[in-house]
């Protein structure tokens, strides 16, 4: 009797496990739990396989009177049929959750799909909107280049003066650049003079020395 007890235990607990998911294979939820779904699944049919298997190894005589080749009396016959029925409720449950399981199967392989492909429908709008952003950021950039050369226009047309400020202020920088460039050739003209005179006067040195 200890061993069915145990296994009707182990069908309770694997049960529960198996009404659990069941009632939330649809409900929406993160990709960790769903996957924790589907191995909770897979471990409830091994288990069930492994019980079912115990199940049907169990003979319910040999439990009561043993291996001894004597003959049961009513009283250990009786007890042997309670044990074959309680045999056979056991084995009925595991066939049912074996089958509810299966439908599980089932409905958790449409569920995946349709979260792959609720994931593509989200990377697919996730770069659509990207690109309406870029193009966005585009348009405004334009929008705004424009708005520039417009005000500068309308300056130059309110001031026209202003065009010729810049034409003497791009002369008046040209002068100026010229003129720095004519310093430094003569600071460079003077350097090279004051060299050849000291190369003279080191020459002469040396003549009246000799």
């Amino acid at each position: 009797m200890g061993v069915l007890s145990e296994l009707e235990e182990e069908v309770k607990r694997i049960r529960s496990d198996v009404d659990s998911v069941e009632s939330s294979i649809q409900a929406d939820c993160d990709d960790k739990t769903f996957e924790r779904k589907k191995e909770t699944l897979a471990y409830a049919s091994e288990r069930l396989l492994g019980l079912l298997a115990q199940a049907e190894a169990i003979r319910p005589l040999t439990l009561i009177v043993g291996e001894k080749d004597v003959e049961a009396t009513d009283f250990e016959r009786e007890l042997a049929n309670q044990l074959k029925d309680k045999k056979r409720a056991v084995m009925e449950e595991i066939h049912a959750l074996l089958g509810r399981l299966t439908g599980c199967d089932e409905k958790m392989k449409r569920e995946a799909e349709a979260r792959e492909e609720k994931a593509r429908m989200e990377e697919r709008r996730r770069r659509e909107e990207e690109e309406r952003a870029r193009r966005k950021r585009e348009q405004e950039l334009e929008e705004e280049e424009l708005r520039r050369q417009r005000e500068e226009e309308e300056r130059l047309a309110r001031d026209p003066t202003e065009i010729g400020n810049i034409e003497v202020f791009d002369e008046e920088e040209e002068a100026r650049m010229a003129r720095s460039i004519e310093e430094i050739e003569i600071e460079n003209q003077v350097e090279v003079n004051r060299a050849y005179m000291v190369q003279a006067e080191t020459e002469l040195i040396e003549l009246n020395e000799d």
